[in-house]
């Protein structure tokens, strides 16, 4: 166990900055794949994904919270982020009828100190500022929300601010080294406009009496057809090595109807997966390592083709984490995603099905994302039509390049069926030591008369993997109790807390250095617009920055990822201090460093 000790801000000041320091792990042949695609495949340690929501910060569902003490000019300010990072979605909604003709007054996007948008929310959407659809989607192609795929990178400061209320919103977001980093708006207008699904229909003819072998590594699928009678298609069911096989349908971004199964399936056109009626198409890039097969299995016939270029051995793979389940009977979240490791979520698609009150009321559930090992989650939704990109629980079923409501059945009020997707193409969310997804069923997750299916994809990474992590020894600070920020279930707790600025201490192994460290920080998010920097000997390696506060659970949880270079370990320590200033807020209560190799 490290120790905390006090520091001078003043001592020790770094000399270099290293914050720009970018290393990323290619699994994939340059050339190979579309640019889009093959970053997809690329791991980025030092991206740090993180949500900005107006998600309630009592932990219930009054999930149009504005934290006053974050004004900026009178203005609420949906973020603020320093350092180097990239915008990748912006999403909001409110009343069209009671708030937004008075509360939607002004959008100002702020990126490296220059106004890139500022004017009314409802043109930024309607394309009618400058950029169109799909990059910006009104409240009817968005099915009730505002969505804008439009990239922001920044090397210094961001800054998205609204005049008056937003209400509900969300903005996607990453930071670190090489984050800024991605296609340009031209590249993403192109990328969602693509009609990409054309070809020659398949013509090997299968019958699935047996498991069928599609593909076997070393190789990457990045094509996949299959011609499928609708009697057949709800009982054909993909495997991907020896993960649980899922239903063939949820590869194409929807579930079919368990009442009804023969009905036919929704006419899609997504960044992955095109579907027809009795044709589908995925262009999903499927890594398989050396014997690692893809099949297809269940009961039925079909057609099939299938693309693949090949795809050095021992690089990434496709995580398929398919579960069936009831709401739990406690306020917490039910797990739809668990792996550890190196990773990144790429995909979700989710059925839920009950209700009760004349309402699909499971859709107030809100979205809660752990990664590395942390208590606190980084990613905070508001709810479950808003994470897919919808509103006011959906006006409509629709389909987009990366969201969608593929199907919405009404059973009288008594019970609704709602099939979703979401694909994290544009903003994969990333981890290092591994990840928990958890959604709410309804309001505090109590409703356990919904039953949900989900299907979540994720790249995981042969490498950068965890060799050590060292708990630092809390600091002796002002005790403070409070819960975490999440799940109502969560339990109030004591930590200390510290205004200081400390310095650590981590060993590591000089003969096998490692190559990646991530710095977990805990803090009191009670005090709003926290800064320091991170430095590793003399040189700066990160920033930690808090600008928002949380008066009522005020546990919380930031993170820094840091490259590490040959020198960090030459003596066998590492050693880590906060250099902030006397004037600015800060607090800790201690940190964790987990090293990789």
């Amino acid at each position: 166990m490290a120790l905390l000790v006090a520091a001078s801000p003043r001592e020790g000041r770094a000399v270099s900055d290293r914050t720009r320091l970018v290393r990323a792990y290619p699994t994939v042949t340059h050339g190979a794949l579309s640019p889009i695609f093959e970053d997809l495949l690329t791991y980025h340690p030092s991206w740090i994904t993180r949500l900005a929501s107006s998600h309630d910060p009592l932990g219930g569902n009054g999930d149009s919270a504005m934290d006053e003490g974050a004004r900026d000019a009178g203005y609420q300010v949906l973020l603020h982020a320093k350092g180097e990072g990239r915008i990748t979605r912006l999403w909001m909604t409110a009343d069209s009828e009671k708030t937004m003709p008075f509360d939607y007054q002004e959008l100002w996007i702020r990126i490296d100190d220059a106004t890139v948008y500022r004017g009314r929310p409802q043109d930024f959407f309607a394309g009618r500022g400058p950029w169109k659809a799909p990059l910006v989607l009104d409240g009817d192609a968005s099915a009730g929300a505002y969505t804008s795929w439009v990239p922001f990178p920044f090397m210094r400061e961001a800054k998205i601010l609204f005049r008056s209320k937003a209400h509900f919103y969300q903005v996607s977001y990453r930071q670190g080294a090489g984050s800024s980093a991605g296609p340009s708006t031209d590249d993403v207008q192109r990328f969602l406009g693509e009609r990409w699904w054309g070809g020659d229909e398949p013509t090997e003819a299968v019958n699935v009496d047996k498991p069928v072998v599609l593909a076997e590594g070393d190789a990457v699928v990045t094509r996949l057809a299959l011609t499928v009678d609708p009697r057949d298609l709800p009982n054909l069911r993909i495997r991907v090595g020896t993960q649980r096989s899922f239903p063939a349908s949820a590869l194409f971004g929807f579930f079919l109807d368990p009442l009804y199964p023969t009905n036919g399936w929704p006419s899609t056109g997504t960044v992955f997966a095109h579907a027809e009626q009795g044709r589908l198409v995925s262009r999903l890039p499927i890594p398989l390592n050396h014997g690692q097969q893809l099949l297809l299995e269940g009961k039925g016939a079909a057609r099939v083709a299938v693309t693949t270029v090949p795809s050095a051995s021992g690089g990434a793979h496709l995580i398929t984490d398919y579960r069936e389940q009831r709401g739990p009977r406690a306020p917490t979240t039910f797990t739809v995603f668990e792996a550890g490791g190196p990773l990144s979520l790429i995909s979700q698609v989710h059925e839920g099905v009950g209700g009760k009150n004349q309402m699909p009321g499971f859709l107030e559930g809100d979205e809660m994302i752990r990664v590395d090992g942390m208590r606190a989650p980084s990613w905070l939704g508001t709810g479950m039509e808003d994470y897919f990109n919808g509103g006011w629980y959906f006006t409509r079923a629709h389909t987009n390049p990366l969201s969608g409501l593929t199907r919405r059945v009404d059973w009288a009020g008594k019970s609704f069926e709602l099939s979703m997707y979401r694909h994290h193409v544009l903003d994969p969310i990333v981890a290092r030591a591994g990840m928990r997804f958890g959604w709410e069923s309804g309001v505090d997750g109590l409703d356990e008369s919904v039953g949900f299916r989900t299907l979540v994809l994720a790249y995981g990474f042969p490498g950068p993997r965890e060799v050590s992590r060292t708990r630092v020894a809390p600091l002796r600070g002002t005790p403070l109790t409070s819960a975490i920020d999440g799940e109502k279930g969560q339990q109030p707790f004591t930590f200390p807390v510290s205004r200081r600025f400390g310095s650590f201490e981590v060993p590591c192994n000089s003969d096998a250095p490692p190559t990646e460290a991530t710095v977990i920080r805990d803090y009191d998010s009670g005090v709003p617009h926290q800064s320091a920097l991170l430095t590793l000997g003399s040189a700066i390696v990160g920033r930690f920055y808090a600008p928002t506060r949380n008066l009522h659970r005020r546990f919380a949880q930031d993170e820094v990822h840091v490259h590490l270079v040959a020198e960090d370990c030459r003596d066998g320590t590492l050693r880590f201090a906060i250099q902030g200033r006397p004037d600015l807020p800060w607090t800790e209560s201690g940190y964790e460093v987990v090293l990789y190799r």
